[in-house]
């Protein structure tokens, strides 16, 4: 194992490292040099290779993980002359060039790689590159002699001006294309032929704002297709035909002023077994619906739509029909991942899952329009699934039909009222303590395991009154109450503001006592818990005693 430590020097001497003014790194290394450097050369490389940083081209990070790569080879490079033949004399350790690092360092990466592929990273700059690149046709005329070797393309510009000379001639090798523009303002050049239409080679595609000649047939058996911020002559039709030519695909992820398709014919509907992500957001939701309509993908594990302001009946149209195929997929993300929150909001309607499992396993539904029926659709899709967190947030349109709606979910286990509700929690203690039907005692949200409110703008007296009737309601209806537990949120400005945090301990003695409370934790903000004092409850002892 590699054992050393760096720091930052102002200069180095230019023939012995390329790096020079670019900040390189000194290295001091420890005792394990001698038995590494006599390994076997193909073993040594190999050793070498796992410690350099990984350049990840598919996450907006390409630029920053290039330099960190480029670094690190010239770290390395340093430790002893042998080190330094090693790595100069391996072609494939030189396979990055990038617009921000010296011209010498890049015209040293394209000789020392050979014939080898290479992957081109252009990082856009708001001001003039100090190694001479001020622009990305500055950049391009430096490397264009090395194009029939480009395997990767990453474009990080700020109009589409350069974009020809990128795109429009073809590159035999090119398996990767990452097109992003800064430039919000319609394009003004004419859509170019992408690759002089060689295409075919391509298995990563990511354009964001590019004029391109959308066609029929233009791309096949990609593994991943980003479109986004698209705003002329892409139709849902193309999409569809990328998607059909590409039964291998991953990732699908199409965003924009799609145009519509001519007719409205019944969908060919499209199985794509290995389709793991599926990201849509569209300004027409009937683009959105023409796209869903066409495909399965049983495999999903990551699924995003968003809709814009559209006509209630449309998006109640949308969510019982078009994505109905995809509940299953909703349910089982739910479920693996543990949880998911939906928020009560006037202005929209958003139900997305919780990350507590494997960050790339997820959901979210966002539609920018009042959707009360959406609670409804929920309860649908998990079909009385647990995990559901309810959180009430500033403006939310609590009338009473949506109150019973709500009190009524049996997935619903967590409710959490914001800090802007403070001073009207008497409405939340209401919905936890009225019975669904004052016949049959149904409790409200009979699956209610946890509820989260501010520490101001009520009394202990109002919480204590409402976990009694609760109490009462599951004993009357003779149904058993799951344990819940209590959580008030000390904001910081209410420390500041010098407001008590700290409720009597007589009622709160009296909550503990209450039968289904398992308890009441008091939760500060991360960076206030230091020195803050509250009541804790001691189990051996069976009382209250104060803690920290």
């Amino acid at each position: 194992m590699l054992s050393y430590t760096s720091k930052h020097v102002s200069t180095l001497s230019k023939d012995d490292s390329d790096l020079s003014s670019h900040g390189a790194t000194t290295v001091r290394w420890g005792r394990y040099l001698p038995t590494i450097a006599q390994l076997p050369t193909e073993l040594f490389t190999s050793v070498l290779h796992l410690a350099l940083p990984c350049v990840d081209l598919t996450s907006c990070q390409e630029a920053y993980t290039s330099r960190l790569y480029m670094r690190a080879l010239y770290i390395i490079r340093r430790a002893s002359r042998h080190w330094q033949d090693v790595v100069d004399g391996t072609l494939s350790f030189w396979t990055v060039v990038l617009s921000t690092l010296p011209p010498h360092v890049n015209n040293a990466t394209i000789l020392r790689s050979a014939t080898l592929p290479l992957t081109v990273v252009y990082e856009y700059s708001s001001e003039r590159n100090i190694h001479g690149h001020p622009s990305s046709r500055a950049f391009y005329r430096s490397i264009a002699h090395t194009r029939a070797r480009w395997s990767a393309l990453i474009l990080d510009i700020s109009g589409d001006g350069d974009m020809p000379e990128y795109l429009a001639d073809p590159a035999p090798l090119l398996q990767t294309v990452i097109v992003r523009s800064s430039s919000r303002e319609e394009l003004d050049i004419e859509p170019l032929e992408m690759l002089g239409g060689q295409t075919e080679n391509l298995r990563y595609v990511a354009i964001s704002v590019a004029s391109i000649r959308w066609k029929m047939g233009l791309f096949t058996q990609l593994k991943a297709l980003h479109l986004t911020s698209i705003r002329q002559n892409l139709t849902v039709s193309h999409v569809v035909d990328f998607a059909r030519a590409s039964p291998s695909l991953e990732e699908l992820s199409i965003g924009g002023a799609l145009e519509l398709a001519a007719s409205r014919i019944s969908p060919l509907i499209i199985t794509l077994l290995h389709l793991k992500s599926i990201e849509l957001e569209c300004s027409d939701i009937r683009a959105t619906e023409y796209i869903l309509q066409h495909i399965r993908a049983p495999s999903c594990i990551k699924f995003a739509v968003y809709i814009g302001e559209e006509d209630e009946h449309d998006v109640s149209r949308f969510v019982h029909e078009t994505l109905k195929p995809f509940q299953d997929i909703l349910r089982r993300i739910h479920i693996e991942n543990g949880a998911s929150e939906m928020a009560v909001k006037t202005w929209e309607f958003d139900w997305r899952s919780r990350t507590e499992g494997d960050g790339d396993r997820g959901f979210t539904i966002k539609i920018e329009t009042y959707f009360p029926m959406g609670i409804h659709w929920v309860e649908e899709v998990l079909q009385r699934e647990g995990g559901v967190q309810v959180r009430f947030y500033y403006g939310a349109a609590l009338n009473n039909a949506i109150m019973r709606d709500i009190a009524m979910m049996r997935c619903a286990t967590s409710v959490v009222v914001g800090a802007q509700w403070a001073g009207r929690l008497d409405q939340f203690f209401q919905l936890l303590c009225q019975p669904l039907s004052p016949d049959t005692h149904v409790p409200p949200l009979p699956n209610l395991r946890a509820f989260s409110i501010p520490s101001t703008g009520w009394v202990l007296q109002d919480l204590l009154d409402m976990v009694q009737l609760r109490r009462t309601i599951f004993s009357e209806g003779r149904v058993e109450q799951p344990p819940l537990r209590i959580n008030i949120r000390v904001d910081m400005w209410d420390r500041k503001l010098g407001l008590p945090t700290i409720p009597d301990l007589v009622n709160l003695t009296k909550i503990k006592g209450v039968e289904g409370v398992e308890g009441v934790r008091f939760l500060g903000p991360p960076e206030g818990q230091d020195g803050m004092i509250g009541v804790v409850w001691n189990e051996e002892a069976s009382a209250p005693t104060w803690g920290q």
